[in-house]
């Protein structure tokens, strides 16, 4: 439990981030950094394996961040939405069934070749697998909430435990078929070397309690406190030591109702 005093002579106001019960929403971000073994730089975000006979197998990596501000550690998850679109290598009509496999890293010097041979040969690390088809054209459009399961168990570890970022790895389980190329929901396959899959989430915050109090002439126990949500247009008041919970993703102004101190 947390004070806060408001002293003789002065009316204060203020703006704080608290802790609450509302819903919040972060995103639709787009990943930060994303890569391949094959293009370690960036580039396409190629998930499959090439069909001119080399062989090649493509896993794409891609990594969200966010701050304490954007996302508090004592939250609720309540939903993950995850999208993008994504275009088969011959254009050809085509179900793309793909995994998700959970990688710690931050993005700051991940070992790539480690973590392709984990997803490649390590299948404790899945936690998401779903099956999606395309069109004549080979596109598809991936749209999808996930409120269960092991992803969604990931993400709400890494909230809790303070990791400010969450790190997946795309894999197709077709076998020997060619590659998708995975490129934003909301555009088209030429900006596929850019950002591409947006993921959303929801998360209600846990209620923080605060003692409101007035410190006047030594006496803590005297008159009111208004206090105001600046976010929603909310406001509420109680009496001098009274214990109210508050919202964290919201900012107040809060006062002594004891005019003119």
């Amino acid at each position: 439990m947390k004070r806060l005093i408001f002293t003789l002579g002065i009316v204060i106001f203020f703006q704080f981030l608290l802790i609450g019960q509302n819903n919040h929403t972060y995103g639709p971000v787009r990943d930060q950094h994303w890569a391949d073994v094959q293009d370690p730089n960036g580039g396409d975000h190629f998930v499959g394996r090439n069909s001119n006979g080399q062989g090649i197998t493509y896993y794409n990596f891609v990594n969200w961040q966010w701050t304490y501000n954007n996302i508090p550690n004592a939250t609720n998850l309540t939903s993950i939405n995850i999208k993008f679109k994504a275009q088969y290598e011959d254009y050809s009509s085509h179900a793309f069934h793909f995994t998700l496999h959970y990688i710690e890293s931050n993005w700051s010097g991940i070992d790539l070749s480690y973590y392709f041979n984990q997803v490649g040969y390590n299948n404790n690390r899945k936690v998401f697998e779903d099956n999606v088809s395309s069109d004549a054209g080979g596109v598809l459009t991936y749209n999808k909430t996930i409120t269960s399961g092991a992803l969604f168990d990931s993400v709400q570890a890494a909230i809790t435990r303070g990791r400010y970022f969450v790190t997946l790895a795309f894999r197709s389980e077709d076998g020997t078929s060619p590659w998708w190329e995975l490129y934003p929901y909301d555009g088209n396959v030429t900006q596929s070397d850019s950002p591409s899959i947006d993921l959303t989430l929801n998360f209600t915050t846990i209620n923080q309690n605060y003692q409101l109090v007035n410190n006047i002439e030594s006496s803590e126990n005297y008159g009111t406190l208004k206090y105001f949500n600046n976010s929603n247009s909310t406001f509420g008041a109680d009496s001098s030591g009274m214990i109210v919970g508050l919202d964290p993703n919201c900012n107040y102004s809060i006062r002594t109702n004891e005019l003119p101190f």
